[in-house]
């Protein structure tokens, strides 16, 4: 791979990242910035032309982004995280792939241990959030076989982690925002939850554990894997 493609696909992803930060679906971005929606899936891809500057200017301005830093493929994609790189990459990646079915399995097994969990906090707005809330511990390979089903009900869903802190040895404390767009069977869903509506809006507080203990990670920059998760939901906010 040149180094000219290799420099496009960091570009592409850079702009999917900010997409799901800010909740965009391609087909309103590209409305938006004036685009067709293949040309704007063929930049995602890494598959863009470098001579399509106008293209790129029109994205970063369109993501509140200056055209320079949507080029510089040095900088975090998601900063302001944890602060630690690796760390802050494999929470985003986890959020990133957690609705993606096979492929979201195939993404995280290598960011999951043998043994990883999750398990959910007693909520009475459970039911929103999955088509069935199993409140007791389930595998990874479970769990996002229960978020895509859930995804399947939806024209897109974006999980963004917005803010995390270091706590305890091994513990990451993460505020989640998830997106669920134009509900395709708002009469199936759970009477707490308002029946018309383009986007759902679910905030969860997460407890996350990993492998590593905090001390290797900042002395060592030793690499951690996602041991175990518990979520409880903070409230669900909707817009029509």
């Amino acid at each position: 791979m040149s180094e000219k493609h290799q420099r496009l696909i960091l570009i592409g992803a850079r702009i999917k990242a900010k997409l799901l930060a800010q909740f965009y679906n391609q087909e309103s971005f590209a409305d938006k910035v004036g685009v067709t929606t293949a040309k704007l899936s063929r930049v995602i891809a890494g598959l863009g032309d470098t001579l399509d500057i106008v293209v790129y200017e029109r994205i970063a301005a369109a993501l509140g982004m200056e055209f320079t830093d949507l080029l510089d493929t040095d900088l975090p994609l998601y900063p302001g995280l944890t602060g630690y790189d690796h760390v802050d990459e494999l929470i985003t990646a986890f959020c990133l792939h957690l609705h993606g079915g096979g492929s979201g399995l195939a993404a995280l097994t290598p960011l999951a241990c043998d043994e990883y969990r999750l398990s959910y906090l007693q909520s009475n707005v459970a039911q929103p959030l999955h088509a069935t809330p199993p409140l007791q511990p389930v595998t990874l390979a479970e769990e996002i076989a229960i978020n895509h089903k859930e995804a399947a009900n939806h024209a897109s869903v974006a999980m963004v982690p917005l803010q995390a802190w270091p706590q305890d040895d091994q513990t990451v404390v993460t505020y989640v925002r998830t997106a669920f767009a134009q509900t395709k069977n708002a009469a199936e869903i759970a009477t707490a939850v308002p029946r018309r509506f383009e986007t759902r809006y679910v905030s969860t507080i997460e407890i996350w554990t990993l492998d590593t203990t905090w001390h290797d990670i900042i002395d060592h920059a030793a690499p951690a894997k996602v041991l175990k998760r518990a979520i409880g939901i903070l409230g669900i906010r909707t817009t029509l």
